[in-house]
């Protein structure tokens, strides 16, 4: 067995610390057997697990860094060594490519972009599929593990985000809802991945003259109203007579439909919902 690594003793900015510890976590595996070049058994990574694999835009085309995961049926490693760069083109083997499953591609549609393995020829590639749970795969590759998604705008670029960790930024938040919410709990919808449940990051805002309490609640919830002193409190208070402004930022998980739940005591209150982005655990708390 390897000598035990020892964890990072320095402590400096989040952005220097993150990716330090995530490397010790890595290295120490590597000391107790794991992350060898085997598929299954001793030598694999660890269920779930997904290192790197950052994306970003360039020039029309989504670049990945290198990474390792486990393939989502926990029977295979994906080692991507290099950065690979593919379009929303019909999908090619390599760099330059296109890695659309099937399909023409569709305005204003998300994608759930994929690093697969070829266990035969060890080759690792991208795959985007508009299938969170069974896209088309290319012949030859029966290894897959989400890395991500994308979003097509409605000129069928790809709408610019920026991703660190399994967090991802729009660079234009989105105003997802402007109007009134009544006492009966509504979904909201908001500009995130769906087919999954993520972590919404969320501004709101409300202007009222009413004395009222609102709140934005994850649909898995029960659906109780906001109150000032029972459970679940609220996110937002007015009183009356008096224009009241509320603002604040939240993180909030949605439904697979990429919806929250919002909820308030009066008939009319309003009420606005910008999305920031999201947060995505890419696989890693997968059934």
């Amino acid at each position: 067995m390897a000598d035990i690594p020892q964890p990072p003793r320095q402590v400096g900015s989040l952005e220097e610390d993150v990716p330090s510890l995530s490397q010790y976590v890595w290295d120490l595996w590597k000391s107790l057997g794991g992350a060898g070049d085997t598929d299954s058994g001793a030598g694999a990574a660890p269920r779930g697990w997904i290192d790197g694999f950052q994306m970003s835009l360039s020039s029309g085309f989504v670049a990945v860094k290198p990474g390792l995961a486990r393939g989502d049926a926990d029977d295979s490693d994906i080692r991507l060594t290099e950065e690979i760069r593919k379009s929303l083109a019909p999908w090619a083997a390599g760099s330059g490519e296109g890695m659309l499953d099937t399909g023409g591609l569709r305005t204003s549609t998300w994608y759930h972009v994929f690093a697969i393995r070829n266990p035969t020829s060890s080759d690792v590639d991208l795959l985007a599929s508009t299938s969170i749970d069974d896209p088309v795969m290319p012949e030859g590759f029966t290894a897959k593990r989400r890395i991500g998604s994308v979003r097509t705008e409605a000129t069928s670029g790809i709408k610019p985000f920026v991703q660190y960790g399994d967090e991802f930024l729009w660079v234009t938040p989105v105003l997802d809802f402007s109007g009134t919410q009544n006492t009966a709990r509504a979904l909201r919808t908001l500009t995130v991945p769906t087919g999954l449940k993520v972590w919404a990051l969320i501004n709101y805002f409300t202007d009222d003259i009413d004395t009222a309490f609102g709140d934005i609640a994850s649909p898995d919830m029960a659906d109780l109203p906001p109150s000032g002193t029972a459970a679940p409190l609220n996110i937002m208070a007015t009183s009356a007579a008096v224009l009241n402004m509320n603002a604040g930022s939240i993180i909030r998980r949605t439904n697979t439909s990429g919806q929250v739940a919002t909820d308030a005591t009066v008939a009319v209150f309003t009420l606005r919902i910008a999305t920031l982005g999201w947060i995505d655990p890419r696989g890693r708390n997968a059934d």
